[in-house]
């Protein structure tokens, strides 16, 4: 916990913000392992909560689409989602709902 003592003539010297660092959950994390057909994409799930990953070919203007909807399990995971290779640069997020 961080405790911060304000005195700008508003508040007294005994007044005190507290404010408490951390709590939120972290988003998922993502690695790329190559395979003999392409690529898979790796990365870490929180329990109850559905994710998406999606891909998007252009950044700049390009739209994000669903690659692959994975519903919500009952614990944390580590998940793999093979992406076959393909002629065009792509870019990928993983969003937990």
């Amino acid at each position: 916990m961080i405790v911060f003592q304000i005195k700008d003539g508003i508040l007294s010297a005994r007044d005190e913000v507290r404010v408490r660092v951390g709590g939120a959950p972290a988003g998922p994390v993502m690695a790329v392992e190559t395979t003999a057909t392409g690529l898979v994409l790796k990365f870490n799930v929180e329990a109850g909560r559905p994710h998406t990953v999606q891909v998007c070919e252009d950044l700049l203007g390009g739209a994000w689409n669903t690659f692959e909807a994975i519903p919500a399990i009952s614990r944390p995971a580590t998940l793999r989602v093979a992406v076959p290779v393909s002629g065009n640069a792509r870019f990928f997020r993983v969003l937990a709902r």
